[in-house]
This record gives C-alpha cells, sequence and structure tokens, in this order.
C-alpha cells in the first residue's frame, strides 16, 4: 500500500486509473474510525491480508487531507473532512472498519509485532508476535458486506 504526499484529486484526473470514477453511483457516509489510521503501519499490514490489492493515497483537496483508496476491479473511495464517498463494484469502507477493528481488537501492534508462516501447500498464516497467535489464516479474505 503505497503512501503519496502530493496527491491530485483523483476524481479531477480519472484517466490515471483504470477505471472510471462514477459519482452517480457513489454512496457516502460519516467516515468512523477516523481516516487517520490509515496512516499507521498496524493497520495497513491488515488491509493488505484482507484486501491485497487494495492501494491508499494521503494527499490535499482544497487545502485539506484526504485519502483516496482503490482496489483492482474499479473499486475506490475518498476520505474528506469525515465523509467517505465510494463507488465500484464493491466498497472498501468496510474493508478498512473491519482491518481497524481486528488491529484494535489485538493491542494495536505495529509492523514489526506481525510474522507470516507459508506452508509448503502455499497457504499462508499471519500471527502477532509468536506463531501460535494467529490472526489470518490462508484463504482469508475482505470481510462480508
Amino acid at each position: 500500500m503505497s503512501s503519496r504526499s502530493d496527491l491530485d484529486s483523483a476524481l479531477s484526473d480519472p484517466a490515471r486509473y483504470d477505471f472510471t470514477v462514477d459519482l452517480d453511483t457513489a454512496v457516502s457516509s460519516l467516515a468512523e474510525p477516523d481516516s487517520g489510521v490509515l496512516g499507521e503501519p498496524g493497520p495497513r499490514v491488515l488491509l493488505g491480508v484482507h484486501e491485497a490489492t487494495l492501494d491508499a493515497a494521503r494527499g490535499q483537496r482544497d487545502g485539506v487531507e484526504r485519502w483516496w483508496l482503490d482496489a483492482e476491479g474499479g473499486s475506490w473511495a475518498e476520505i474528506l473532512s469525515g465523509t467517505v464517498t465510494q463507488g465500484g463494484p464493491r466498497r472498501l469502507w468496510p474493508i478498512v472498519q473491519h482491518a481497524v477493528a481486528e488491529w484494535r481488537r489485538l493491542g494495536q501492534p505495529g509492523r514489526g509485532r506481525y510474522g507470516v508462516t507459508v506452508r509448503t501447500d502455499g497457504g499462508r498464516r499471519l500471527w502477532v508476535d509468536t506463531p501460535d497467535n494467529v490472526v489470518a489464516g490462508s484463504g482469508c479474505g475482505s470481510p462480508a458486506g
């Protein structure tokens, strides 16, 4: 998941993506938890597990911090001034909410407390602190919703 400090408004330049931002079908809601948690490395580890194609970028829009999320298949979200606006075939904000809730439940571990075990069959297990403390196993994906 990358983070770029000087991001132009993706909504003003949709040609830079492989999909068209359709604002007619977008939905908006309160951004809970606060989008600032996206800057923390711990939740970003879990986001990568739950949605491997999710990319996040932080920037400014009219002098206000904003986040832009996008994922394979044309799903996108913009978080600005406490509101998340999202569109595309899948909603990305519930994935963020799930990852943040899981991160908090685990005691808000930093990136260095995570480990991964890869099995010979290609399956993987993400863990915190010790391999016995499994967070997500092979086949983990985005939350239902």
